[in-house]
């Protein structure tokens, strides 16, 4: 099979970095507002920024090895 033909990877069918970055604030944005979550959201600091960055690393960098997303 010649790459060009090959099918997309996953972490680009997500929409790359920027795809996974989403779908990860969207995650916390429901937590933040919804009731339903409240019990989880109690278990976060209160700025959820840098439960966003770790999320977002994890799953770009451990669910995703081959993408182009580069962390420090």
């Amino acid at each position: 099979m010649n790459s060009a033909s090959a099918a997309p990877a996953p972490y680009e069918l997500l929409g790359g970095d920027a795809g996974v970055r989403a779908l990860v604030d969207a995650l916390y944005d429901r937590m933040d507002l919804e009731e339903a979550f409240a019990g989880v959201r109690a278990l976060h600091h209160a700025s959820l920024d840098g439960a966003r960055d770790k999320l977002h690393k994890t799953v770009a960098h451990d669910y995703f090895p081959a993408s182009t997303a580069s962390f420090e």
